[in-house]
Formats: C-alpha cells, sequence, structure tokens
C-alpha cells in the first residue's frame, strides 16, 4: 500500500495541538506515525515523535536484564546457598544481566529505527522559524485522505500544507 507524508506548518503549538486533537476525531482518516517537528529557542532541531533512541533503549534493557538475570539465579536454586551465598548470587547475576541488557537494548534500539528519516525532518526544520512547528502525518495515499487533513489543518491556521509521497519517504 502507498503511503504518503503529509507536512503542515503552523503558526503556535496551540494551534497545531487543537488541530492535531481534530484529526485524531476524523475516524475516516488512518494515521500510521506522526511527528512534531521545531525549533527551539538555542536554534536547535527538536522532533517529538514515537521513535525510541539508543539512550531510551539502554536503560530499558539494562532493567530487563537485571531482573530477568536475578529472577533466573532465584530459579535456578540460588536461594539454596549456604550463608550469603543467596545474596552474591543474586547481586552477581543482576549486575551481568543489566550489563548485558543495557548493550543489548541500546544495540537493538539502533537497528530498530521506527522514527521519520533524519534528512526529511532536518529538511523540513531548515523551512521553519522559532515558535513556528511543523507537524508531520505519515497515512495511506489517498486523495480524499489528503483533502480532509487538509482542511482540518487549515481550519486552524495552517500556513503550509503540502504532501511527500513513496519516493520522498
Amino acid at each position: 500500500m502507498a503511503r504518503e507524508l503529509i507536512v503542515a506548518v503552523f503558526p503556535t503549538r496551540n494551534l497545531l495541538l487543537q488541530a492535531l486533537a481534530q484529526v485524531k476525531t476524523l475516524e475516516s482518516i488512518e494515521i500510521k506515525r506522526a511527528a512534531i517537528v521545531s525549533i527551539n529557542q538555542d536554534g536547535e532541531t527538536v522532533v517529538v515523535d514515537d521513535d525510541l533512541s539508543a539512550a531510551e533503549g539502554g536503560p530499558a534493557g539494562m532493567v530487563l536484564g537485571g531482573f530477568l538475570a536475578a529472577a533466573g539465579m532465584i530459579f535456578l536454586g540460588a536461594t539454596r546457598l549456604p550463608g550469603v551465598g543467596p545474596v552474591l548470587a543474586i547481586a552477581a547475576g543482576t549486575i551481568i544481566g543489566a550489563i548485558i541488557g543495557r548493550l543489548t537494548g541500546s544495540f537493538a534500539a539502533n537497528l530498530l529505527d521506527f522514527g521519520f528519516p533524519r534528512d526529511i525532518t532536518d529538511d523540513i526544520a531548515s523551512q521553519l522559524k522559532h515558535g513556528q512547528p511543523a507537524l508531520l502525518v505519515e497515512t495511506k495515499q489517498d486523495d480524499e485522505n489528503f483533502r480532509a487533513l487538509r482542511e482540518a489543518f487549515e481550519t486552524h491556521e495552517a500556513n503550509t500544507v503540502q504532501r511527500l509521497e513513496d519516493e520522498d519517504l
């Protein structure tokens, strides 16, 4: 199924959020993913989307790895060791599991990139002014979808509404 990316630039963040809320109520439009691109006060590009970065994947993997290793040590019988053996075995397993989990989580987050391509978000950001956010919406390629989205966005004073198709994504 062909997909397209619709980009709308709004004069303010509040108008963008109102437009996004209206689009969510439209039952005929299936949004695959969305992101907000803006420029902060320092001139840096800020992208808010559903992508998981390596910085987020590492800690998630660390917690999961540590928990699974501790549970594994308990199930393998670490609690039957004499003296402080159970505490040492479970602690060592937890630390090793956390280290391996952090590395695995970071690596997996780098491999599984679900966000919009960086060159597209950078290109859109280069056309923005401070305080003027853009909304990126990926949906199936359909003229009726585009018309409905354009109408919703223009109702909330979107300055620019354009569509990028498969070859641009």
